[in-house]
């Protein structure tokens, strides 16, 4: 009776709470998938991770952010409120802007700063926020995964521009 009640005062409809799950599920693993801006939008969930530029890790993606752009060109934006009609508009951008960085920029095979841990290492000591035990938690995360995140740029990188190698030097294995 309680929770029939509660809903029953909830001014918003159905299809904006589906809206707002879809979004926060998208979210979710948008951060899960991208830690490094997790952790500068000071989401700290996966401040141990990096991002995994795998081609299996790739793939998922692709494969997720199609199934979210399916899911999204489904809704019927009529049935939105009008801020949740302007936020459709957003995660439906981002969605595709998403799949064209994977499918078309795709820079994890060019782009030898895409691989670049310096910064995101910096993020995590930097941080006042969090007790140093919590950041160097978090920094060992980021280090151990480290070779395999410059395994993934070896197997991935073609002919990057020279201007890039430039700026970031990887070493072939002695």
């Amino acid at each position: 009776l309680f929770l029939s009640a509660s809903c029953a005062r909830d001014p918003r409809s159905e299809a904006d709470r589906a809206f707002e799950e879809l979004t926060a599920r998208f979210l979710d693993r948008y951060l899960e998938f991208h830690p490094e801006e997790a952790t500068a939008l000071g989401d700290h969930r996966f401040d141990s991770l990096l991002t995994n530029f795998s081609v299996d890790a790739i793939t998922a993606r692709s494969r997720l952010y199609r199934a979210y752009r399916d899911t999204v060109r489904g809704i019927r934006v009529e049935t939105l409120s009008p801020r949740h009609m302007i936020d459709y508009d957003i995660l439906r951008h981002a969605i595709e802007t998403e799949l064209y960085a994977i499918e078309e920029l795709r820079e994890w095979e060019w782009n030898p700063l895409q691989y670049d841990v310096g910064a995101v290492l910096h993020q995590l000591i930097a941080r006042g926020s969090a007790s140093d035990e919590n950041r160097m938690r978090s920094l060992t995360g980021r280090l151990r995964r480290i070779p395999q995140s410059l395994e993934n740029a070896r197997r991935n990188l073609n002919a990057p521009p020279v201007l890039h190698l430039s700026l970031i030097h990887i070493s072939e294995p002695t």
